[in-house]
């Protein structure tokens, strides 16, 4: 193949280019060790084209730096570098273009290259490494030592093993953007939740004096039907909100490792009276049915009552927001001795609309909501992130079972500590 001479763009022009330098730092590729992908491919080049030497070489605006090399002659080997006084590449990289010379010496850019001398290069077929469809930062290419005849073969398999080079080049950037935004993201969310803390600390108080005075007009007060009834709504609202607000301080304290547990002896039977109490009144709007089944002879529980109580209250809201007007709902409560341990399994069923099976994962993430939006926007996306640390804080693990249009079975697990 007769030798191809570059257009005529000054090789300092591109070379020096600033844009093209600062892409070329960021690729975290200069004066890094080789790296087994980048080796696989020199070697193919040189084993494929019948040549000692392949290089991927990147070009700076005062060297050239083999990220990969194969059959250079020592000290270059070991160097891993030369000055552009001793680079062919650099003219790859100026144009933009392959650069194909049969024979160095006779060649009107190269013929003065020190590489000739120093280095033994008597042929070369380099290809740009275009990184991202943009920026030449240094090229593909095999080095004979004696005059060679490029074929139309050689510069084919050349190219498409140029072309998987910078396809690697190309996934580095990519990755790297990737993580650039992942660390930006995870600033912003520990900022959004910094500042959710200091929202949801602030409204504890007004939150507390409206609970409290709702309560003191309640006790001064002859309240009639109606006017009983409104107390008992706004009572049962600030109360709602109230543990809305603990729900996502307690969501903030397990992710920081901070859930402290207040152990102590509780029954399972009051566990289970305490949460039924708080949501009667919604499941009897409704009119649905609310039942529980105990295995007989359960043994005490030794574990956060209040929190305990809130998974179950979680729970059994979720499950009377998705069954219909006269579904049913039923809370199960049974013993378990296996290879896991000992202790209690606990579910709460429901014959309403179901989940999906590609839901199962997300529903137990922070704002991992899933069905109408009605069903919604009365609740803060929490509870069962909440639900999910309480639970694995208490040593148990917590699972759904569903089939959509059947109704749904949440479990979870309460070790005994003994």
């Amino acid at each position: 193949m007769q030798s191809q001479s570059p257009s005529p763009q000054q090789p300092s022009e591109a070379v020096y280019n600033a844009e093209r330098l600062e892409m070329l730092d960021l690729s975290t590729l200069l004066d890094t060790p080789p790296e087994e992908i980048f080796d696989r491919y020199t070697e193919l080049a040189s084993r494929c084209l019948g040549v000692p030497v392949s290089l991927v070489s990147l070009v700076t605006h005062e060297r050239q730096f083999f990220k990969s090399q194969i059959g250079l002659p020592e000290p270059w080997a070991s160097q891993r570098e030369t000055p552009l006084t001793h680079s062919f590449c650099q003219h790859v990289v100026a144009t933009g273009e392959p650069l194909i010379v049969d024979n160095a010496p006779l060649h009107p850019l190269v013929k003065d290259n020190l590489a000739i001398s120093e280095i033994g290069v008597m042929a070369y077929a380099g290809i740009p490494l275009q990184a991202l469809g943009r920026y030449n930062l240094g090229a593909f290419c095999a080095i004979d030592t004696k005059p060679h005849d490029w074929s139309k073969q050689d510069i084919d398999i050349l190219s498409a093993l140029a072309e998987a080079v910078t396809r690697e080049i190309d996934l580095r950037f990519v990755a790297r953007q990737l993580h650039s935004q992942f660390e930006e993201l995870q600033k912003l969310e520990v900022l959004r939740d910094d500042m959710v803390q200091m929202l949801v600390h602030d409204l504890r108080t007004p939150l507390a004096t409206l609970v409290g005075g709702i309560q003191t007009l309640e006790s001064m007060m002859d309240p009639d039907p109606i006017q009983s009834e409104l107390l008992t709504i706004s009572l049962r609202g600030g109360r709602t909100l109230a543990q809305m607000v603990d729900t996502i301080l307690d969501v903030s304290r397990g992710e920081a490792g901070e859930l402290a547990l207040n152990r102590q002896e509780i029954s399972p039977l009051a566990l289970i009276d305490s949460a039924l109490l708080q949501v009667e009144l919604l499941s009897q709007r409704k009119e649905q049915e609310l039942a529980f089944k105990l295995m007989p002879h359960l043994p005490p529980l030794f574990a956060d009552e209040e929190k305990l109580s809130r998974v179950l209250v979680n729970l059994l809201g979720n499950a009377t927001r998705h069954t219909p007007r006269e579904g049913k709902i039923e809370i199960r409560v049974s013993s378990y001795d296996d290879e896991t341990g000992k202790g209690l399994l606990w579910c709460v069923a429901d014959d309403g609309s179901g989940i999906a099976n590609e839901d199962f994962g997300r529903i137990f993430e922070k704002f991992g909501q899933v069905g109408a939006s009605d069903t919604r926007k009365s609740t803060s996306g929490l509870g069962l992130a909440f639900c999910k640390m309480v639970v694995e804080s208490h040593g148990g693990r917590i699972w759904v079972e569903s089939v959509l249009g059947e109704g749904s079975q949440f479990f979870f697990t309460v070790p005994s500590l003994a």
